[in-house]
């Protein structure tokens, strides 16, 4: 869940698509990321959550702009955007929140 994990290194890798995505937390911790690039896949536990995350950015997007869900929408599926303050990455754990 943590990121893109380098066998050979032994070490989570940094990419900007996810640094720079949008990032929140479900009720039970799990971190969810969205990146803001085509093609890139959503870190986060497979699940229910994740399947809608995934539709919602899919059939949101508009020439390469998805808008943000609302307030309200996440608190419906449970989940709560972490800032860009709170976002950490290392390559030892991947990415994370404080």
């Amino acid at each position: 869940m943590p990121g893109t994990f380098d066998n050979e290194t032994r070490l989570y890798l940094f990419d900007e698509w996810y640094d720079e995505g949008d990032w929140f937390e479900d009720e039970d911790g799990f971190l969810y990321i969205v990146p803001v690039g085509d093609g890139a896949e959503t870190i986060g536990p497979d699940n229910e959550t994740e399947d809608w995350l995934n539709a919602y950015y899919r059939d949101n997007e508009e020439e390469g702009w998805v808008p943000h869900p609302s307030d309200e929408l996440l608190k419906k599926h449970g989940l709560h955007t972490i800032p860009p303050v709170l976002r950490r990455f290392n390559p030892y754990d991947g990415y994370y929140h404080a």
